[in-house]
């Protein structure tokens, strides 16, 4: 007798003398096992048909209800892997709408391309910067004839120049910032791009572009370029230059007019020791010890001369200097200012004034000069000498005064007249 793995308990226990044939099938619902039907067949000592058709019967039995276990299995199996779909297709859609949102939600324009360069996605700000309305307009449609045609001198771009498309051709990343995108009414606007190509195992597939309108930039540097210059030519005029110098790593740096200033070629990159060399030889204790205190604290305003090949400048130099919560100095903002022609001038005025006052004071003619309101402020040796007075009794005092009766009057008529006409 074999009995089946699935049919429990001793057959030893059977009274049967000889058996044949024996089944067992498992009565279970789906997930429950309710036990087991058992039929046997005795084995006669004489052919019986009827014996013959019962294991028949038998057998057709135990192939139908396997049958239709197994159908219950496939059905549970089958509705399982519907879950399990279901469950994965809702994932993904998930999946691609938070994508999606993702795509929408950011303020840079991307779009992907086939391996053709059409279009097979973009995103809300795409759209908007190229005044589409949908998706579809773009979708298929190829995206350099669309929005990469002309370049901003209003040439052709051939696709075959384009960064984008070399990107397909090299499968490295592009990045310009100085090329134009098309809008769909014809207008252009400056586009700051990205192309990265799409790999699978080293083959292109496409390319994802981001860009932005960088019209604001473009014009917000043009302003900036415009304030340079205009900066620039006003410290050339009036011979101003401005640094910066970073003093914990001792690192200078001057305006172009700083370095012209400085005897130096636009650009330099300078220290306090290229600085220090610069300045006259008998004013570097003064400027090193005023430079000492300013990092201490005090005020950096002071006026000193420049040796530069053989030439002798003067400056003026002023700084504002930083310091960090301990104290220490570590940033300063300055500007130098050439007063050149000003010390020139001003030794020529000292040297006037000199020659004057000896004219005036050695002069054998008396010589007086007045305010506004007649009153002397000087009076030269002759003058005093020539009218018997000292320099104390007459200063202050007014000029008619000294005058005859006659001609004070006529003084007193004329000097207004005198100061509104000259």
């Amino acid at each position: 007798v074999q009995w089946p793995q699935e049919c429990p308990g001793d057959a030893g226990s059977l009274e049967f003398s000889s058996v044949t044939t024996i089944r067992s099938f498992s009565l279970r619902t789906p997930g429950e096992n309710l036990g087991y039907f058992f039929i046997a067949i005795i084995q006669p000592d004489k052919f019986d048909p009827y014996l013959v058709y019962l294991e028949n019967t038998i057998n057709l039995v135990s192939l139908i209800v396997e049958t239709k276990h197994q159908n219950v299995l496939l059905k549970k199996s089958a509705a399982e892997l519907e879950k399990k779909v279901a469950e994965r297709t809702k994932a993904l859609n998930d999946r691609d709408r938070h994508i999606r949102l993702l795509l929408d939600s950011a303020a840079e324009a991307i779009y992907g391309l086939d391996e053709k360069g059409n279009c097979t996605f973009c995103n809300k700000s795409c759209l908007e910067m190229l005044g589409y309305d949908s998706e579809e307009q773009l979708l298929g449609r190829n995206m350099h004839e669309l929005i990469h045609h002309t370049k901003n001198d209003g040439s052709d771009y051939p696709v075959e120049k384009c960064q984008i498309y070399k990107s397909f051709l090299t499968g490295e990343k592009i990045y310009s910032e100085d090329e134009v995108m098309w809008r769909s009414d014809g207008t252009s606007f400056p586009a700051e791009y990205w192309s990265h190509p799409v790999l699978d195992n080293g083959e292109v597939l496409g390319a994802v572009v981001t860009f932005l309108d960088i019209t604001e930039r473009k014009e917000a540097e043009c302003e900036l370029h415009r304030n340079q210059n205009a900066l620039a030519k006003a410290q050339e005029i009036g011979h101003i230059g401005t640094w910066e110098l970073d003093i914990s790593k001792d690192l200078l740096l001057w305006t172009d007019e700083c370095c012209r200033i400085f005897g130096e070629q636009p650009g330099t990159l300078a220290n306090y020791e290229l600085f220090i060399s610069k300045v006259h030889p008998e004013d570097r204790d003064y400027v090193n010890q005023s430079w000492q205190s300013a990092i201490k604290g005090d005020s950096y305003d002071i006026e000193h001369r420049l040796l530069i090949d053989g030439q002798v400048f003067w400056v003026r130099e002023k700084a504002d200097l930083t310091f960090n919560e301990d104290g220490k100095a570590v940033y300063a903002i300055g500007v130098t200012q050439d007063i050149t022609d000003l010390k020139r001038n001003q030794q020529r005025l000292l040297e006037s004034e000199e020659k004057f006052r000896t004219l005036y004071l050695e002069s054998p003619l008396p010589y007086h000069s007045l305010d506004e309101d007649g009153h002397l402020l000087a009076v030269n040796p002759a003058w005093l000498s020539l009218l018997g007075y000292e320099e104390a009794e007459v200063l202050g005092k007014n000029y008619g005064d000294f005058l005859h009766p006659d001609w004070k009057e006529v003084f007193e008529e004329k000097f207004p007249q005198f100061k509104e006409s000259g």
